[in-house]
């Protein structure tokens, strides 16, 4: 696992990348959804079949992507979150290349820290697989998600987490 961690925080430029017909920006040291090399991005995109209408929440959204593919599907509301100041603002990038700032926005959050009381039809994570390898400050990101994501769902709503796969 270190090594890959290594090998995406060695790039010193922003590399292009597209992603199911979507062109983004991956920033240096910001998590790279490239789906040769990790199928975790790959597993959130195909819950997107049904978010239509609904209000999403992206939690580690790294470059926004996942966020960003949920306002292209019709999403009414999105927010892609991460503790991260570097993805939120490679995100925020991601999201008004696309021209979805209306229906998309990206926030610092520490899981759910920053969201209030928001309540959501979908939340869709995909958190630190390791986090000394992503030097997370805080202790048990992993167990604050499981614990604190019910109080974010609407009646009906569901959510998803993964951890990346290394193809």
């Amino acid at each position: 696992l270190q090594w890959w961690a290594n090998k995406h925080n060695a790039r010193k430029t922003p590399m292009t990348l597209v992603v199911e017909d979507a062109t983004i920006e991956v920033d240096p040291g910001v998590f790279n959804p490239c789906p040769t090399e990790s199928v975790s991005t790959a597993l959130l995109l195909n819950q997107l079949d049904a978010v239509e209408g609904q209000r999403v929440l992206d939690i580690g959204c790294g470059t926004g992507v996942v966020a960003l593919h949920a306002g292209l599907a019709g999403a009414h509301h999105v927010i892609a979150a991460d503790n991260d100041p570097l993805a939120v603002a490679n995100a925020q990038r991601n999201i008004d290349a696309h021209d979805l700032q209306g229906t998309v926005a990206a926030v610092q959050s520490n899981v759910f820290g920053a969201l209030n009381d928001q309540l959501f039809d979908c939340i869709l994570a995909n958190l630190p697989v390791s986090e000394s390898t992503w030097q997370v400050n805080e202790p048990d990101v992993l167990g604050r998600f499981i614990e604190q994501a019910p109080a974010f769902l609407n009646t009906g709503g569901h959510a998803v987490l993964v951890w990346a796969s290394f193809g």
